[in-house]
């Protein structure tokens, strides 16, 4: 097995120069970004923890992110007071992204791929805009960021691990990164398996008479390994019976998805807007970071001799091509069984640009004539160029957002006061790339934004991107975000409900309490004192118009404080769906149906119903299913029964 190449100090030098310009480009727009999807409840969860509740955090997702509030808690503590320190935050993340390509670019190296090849195919990681979000988002720090660093680190010390010399301090170092890279998010898992696999073949074959001494070696990979898949399968089963259901056809559009996104249409969809908001300033400093190492790869590969450009073989770049491409294909696995976002691309990509890097060595190397291989180096530091200016256009993106959030709970602050409930509706969920009013910021904007003004809130504050109303109140969560059975009825005035009505100039347009029509209509109930438990005696449905009515006779007992609630689904090719109302994105929010009078119900006793129901604009269909619930405000609901119906015409 071939060792690892040292590094020189020009390679010192490459790494400076290629982490001085990814911080520079992210780091640029810092004073104007701030806190985005996911990064409203980690700023409210994790900055102010003790040890205990770190702990509790911690053990919440064992052990997909098992580190992750640990880094997250870490980081807060590096800036300081998170809130009062967003810029630092998003520096010290444009810091780690550096270091992650630093570390890119060493691994490279220490492949024995030439420094030139090293340097354009990392100055192309950098910058390449598909997984965008990795840069802004502060969640992103630990979950990609971290986690991606750690599985470059293990990756530099299987190489080197692979020479003759192996001290005790490199296998402890070895296993604190695998280690770390297997508990910090669960998208690398296949990845560090392979690489553990590859390692084991590697020294069996080349070393076959030590092979204990191999096997004992990789003893804490097995322990961490056997301990990962262990507590997956006992606290987390639904991800490998997600694997197994996952039909061939939504398995074969997100690998299309993905091809879509790492170099084709949707890749182009994506950049085209990025780069139409850079700015001249931008495109100047791209010009800065492209130049950099452009000229750098320049200088060595017009410098080095034929025999040393060929010195690696074809034999050497073909083994380097096949690792990135099972690297690759690692990396993408877990996703392509669950979804795929912006972020997710970043793993992979390592091993995108490790291949791009060997593609570059055998053209080059295929190149006799030296203005050749200047043009080709020059097209790759044109295409450096393109990509950090629109690096810097999304920058506009996530700043524009956060400028929006702000101004729009500026505007809201007088008439939240000694408000329950924020109800954020038909707002905008992405602005291009970035994360625009999300479930989080209904949640937890107020608490940031309004940061020192505890008073002004109400003590159980909650908010919601979408709210349906219902007789003396409302529901919130009935978003399928959240799923449909997670809805909460609040019988509460004390709400507040902004809708959206427009963007102009860089600001959000939304309309106070508007007029909120039912979604159902009540047509006539009848309440009789009885004594009796849930039960469900008599249900019909028929048409009329473009809806359905419904009769229902059932008798329940209903706690105080607590209300009957009905979800209703339709038939469709053989399978319910849930009856509710589109929004302007075109998700669905489900429709709870309130049954028992809004208001305190302090009776003891039992009742039976009889109610009359009018669904309009109901789905054509030939069977309703009903499901029923207890439905009370902070709490989840609670089954109670369903029944079947057939409609009649």
């Amino acid at each position: 097995m071939r060792r690892a190449c040292p590094l020189s100090r020009a390679d010192w030098f490459a790494a400076a120069v290629l982490g001085a310009t990814t911080l520079a480009v992210f780091g640029a727009g810092a004073a104007r970004l701030g806190f985005y999807y996911d990064d409203a409840g980690a700023l409210i969860r994790v900055p102010f923890a003790n040890l205990q509740r770190l702990w509790l955090l911690m053990r919440e997702d064992v052990p997909r992110r098992f580190f992750d509030s640990l880094w997250q808690f870490l980081l807060f503590k590096l800036v300081g007071e998170p809130l009062s320190n967003l810029p630092a935050l998003h520096l010290v993340q444009s810091a780690i992204d550096g270091l992650v390509v630093v570390c890119f670019f060493f691994l490279l190296r220490f492949l024995c791929l030439p420094a030139y090849a090293a340097i354009l195919a990392a100055a192309l990681f950098s910058f390449w805009p598909n997984h965008g979000e990795t840069h802004f988002w502060l969640t992103s720090a630990p979950q990609n960021l971290l986690s991606t660093l750690f599985v470059v680190l293990f990756a530099m010390t299987s190489v080197l691990l692979a020479g003759e010399r192996r001290p005790l301090w490199l296998w402890a170092f070895d296993a604190v990164a695998f280690v770390c890279a297997l508990f910090t998010y669960d998208q690398g898992i296949c990845v560090l398996f392979v690489i553990v696999a590859l390692r084991l073949g590697l020294a069996f074959f080349d070393r076959w008479k030590d092979r204990w001494n191999v096997l004992a070696a990789h003893l804490p990979c097995f322990a961490t390994g056997a301990c990962y898949l262990w507590f997956r399968m006992k606290f987390h089963p639904d991800t490998y019976t997600m694997v197994v259901s996952t039909p061939l056809p939504v398995l074969g559009a997100t690998i299309s998805n993905t091809v879509s996104n790492t170099l084709g249409r949707m890749w182009l969809e994506h950049v085209m807007p990025l780069l139409g908001r850079a700015t001249i300033t931008d495109w100047l400093l791209a010009f800065a970071v492209a130049a950099a190492p452009t000229w750098l790869a320049l200088r060595l590969a017009l410098r080095s001799s034929s025999s040393s450009r060929s010195e690696m073989g074809w034999k050497g770049l073909g083994a380097i091509l096949l690792l990135a491409l099972v690297f690759y294909l690692a990396g993408y696995f877990p996703i392509w069984f669950w979804y795929s976002s912006p972020r997710h691309h970043y793993l992979p990509s390592v091993g995108l640009f490790a291949g791009v890097s060997a593609c570059l060595v055998w053209v080059l190397n295929s190149l006799r004539l030296r203005s050749g291989r200047a043009l080709v180096i020059l097209l790759v530091g044109g295409a450096v160029f393109f990509l950090a200016a629109a690096s810097r256009g999304e920058s506009h993106f996530w700043e524009n957002s956060f400028t929006s959030k702000r101004q729009l709970f500026a505007e809201l602050k007088p008439d939240l006061v000694g408000q329950e409930v924020l109800v954020l509706e038909d707002f905008p969920f992405f602005l291009g790339p970035a994360f625009s009013i999300t479930t989080h910021d209904a949640q937890y904007g107020p608490q940031l934004l309004y940061h020192g003004s505890s008073r002004l809130l109400h003590p159980q504050f909650h908010g919601s991107i979408g709210g349906t109303p219902a007789p003396g109140g409302l529901f919130l969560f009935t978003h399928a975000l959240y799923g449909g059975e997670s809805f909460q009825y609040y019988p509460t005035q004390d709400a507040l409900i902004a809708r959206f009505t427009s963007w102009e100039r860089g600001s959000l347009k939304f309309q106070k309490n508007p007029a909120r029509p039912l979604p159902y209509q009540v047509i006539s109930a009848d309440r009789r004192p009885k004594n009796a438990s849930f039960a469900i005696q008599e249900t019909s449905a028929r048409r009329e118009g473009d809806g359905v009515i419904v009769s229902l006779r059932f008798q329940a007992n209903v706690p105080p404080q607590t209300y009957l609630t009905a979800i209703f689904s339709f038939n469709h090719g053989g399978k319910f769906l849930r009856w509710g109302q589109r929004d302007r994105a075109g998700d669905l929010n489900v429709v709870p149906v309130l049954l028992s009078d809004p208001g305190p119900n302090p009776r003891s006793g039992g009742c039976e119903w009889v109610e009359t129901l009018r669904l309009p604009s109901f789905p054509q269909t030939d069977r309703i299913r009903m499901d029923f619930f207890e439905a009370r405000k902070h709490h989840p609901p609670a089954y109670l029964g369903g029944a079947e119906v057939g409609v009649e015409p």
